[in-house]
């Protein structure tokens, strides 16, 4: 494995590090950007732009999330309100499929809302989407059924030690990804990255675990639609 790898210790699960701020500038200047350029003819080539489907995520795909800062999750319970949830900081793992289906962990952090909880309760459907907002205009989405998986199930030990020691840690969602769609873009305006906001830590922080816990009774136990969401 190279920079990145994709193995963090896992018996079965090899996972790689995906939103890692340092470790992305690091790769900017030559491999990723290299990978990069193969996907985007669709700069210099816009006649050839056009949606492409694929069964798995493969190495040029890795290399774009690996540089993105942002990415959004789309859920749906079997009924009422849609949710859809921008997600930053160091959250999100890929895991090497080893001739399976791709898999995708992402951290989901103490927030005002549990929406997406609630949602793969009643219905596992859910997409990821990625978009550049930089010169290489590119929009990649997952699509796949998720679990949840909370502390204290089986698998949590293993799993949360992939991630970075947040607070805030509430659940851990797993993607089981059966449909990668990229598109072009074109439409999606420049931005700049800033750096990471550092509010959501420091609030958990200022709370400390059996304040979050406590927050988490409160005001995560429900959805919009006043739905479970498996909180304990």
């Amino acid at each position: 494995a190279g920079r990145w790898g994709w193995g963090m210790g896992f018996e079965d699960i090899d996972m790689g590090l995906i939103m890692s701020v340092s470790a992305r500038r690091e790769l900017e200047p030559q491999g990723v950007n290299q990978s990069l350029n193969s996907l985007g003819n669709l700069v210099t080539h816009p006649e050839q732009s056009h949606m492409e489907l694929f069964d798995a995520l493969n190495e040029k795909h890795r290399a774009f999330i690996e540089q993105q800062k942002l990415f959004f999750v789309a859920t749906a319970g079997a009924q009422g309100r849609v949710n859809v949830s921008p997600k930053g900081l160091d959250s999100l793992r890929v895991a090497d499929s080893d001739g399976g289906p791709s898999k995708v962990y992402w951290l989901n952090l103490t927030g005002s809302g549990n929406e997406t909880a609630a949602h793969v309760l009643e219905n596992a459907r859910m997409t990821l989407m990625f978009c550049s907002f930089d010169k290489q205009p590119l929009i990649l989405r997952l699509y796949g059924d998720a679990t949840m998986i909370s502390p204290g199930d089986e698998r949590w030990d293993k799993l949360i030690s992939a991630f970075s020691d947040f607070v805030g840690t509430r659940q851990i969602f797993e993607l089981t990804v059966d449909l990668v769609q990229t598109s072009c873009g074109y439409a999606v305006p420049f931005y700049e990255f800033g750096g990471e906001r550092e509010t959501l830590n420091k609030w958990s922080e200022n709370k400390r675990r059996e304040g979050i816990l406590a927050y988490q009774q409160e005001n995560n136990m429900r959805s919009l639609d006043d739905k479970p969401t498996g909180l304990k």
